[in-house]
């Protein structure tokens, strides 16, 4: 495709897709700290969407796909998430203790000030 910039590398990578070359290049790139990276191609748009811990991997991520596709026939869909812990079970967002009792509250039919 015309969107491709790959200097050097159509011979060891001529049998795979744009998405398998983009995944193995963000996951180099962010030492496989991207969860839920997910590329699909529509037309000669390509899509990136994962979750990041920061802002930080975020920005490798968009370097390594930028290094592949063309700025105009990329699109970015990439999460920053505020992690708790960041064990098992994944990114847990943050949450705001006022904000989790009100809509508590909510959903018993209350409102906070009850």
């Amino acid at each position: 495709m015309s969107m491709l910039i790959m200097v050097g590398e159509e011979e060891v990578f001529q049998n795979l897709t744009i998405a398998e070359l983009l995944e193995a290049r963000i996951q180099g790139r962010t030492a496989g700290r991207l969860r839920y990276l997910r590329i699909n191609e529509i037309g000669d748009q390509v899509c990136v969407s994962a979750a990041a811990p920061s802002y930080y991997v975020r920005q490798l991520a968009e370097q390594a796909a930028l290094s592949l596709v063309a700025r105009d026939h990329l699109q970015l869909e990439i999460d920053v998430l505020s992690t708790i812990n960041c064990g098992e079970s994944g990114f847990e967002r943050k949450t705001d203790s006022k904000t989790d009792s009100a809509n508590s509250f909510r959903s018993l039919g209350l409102s906070a000030r009850d």
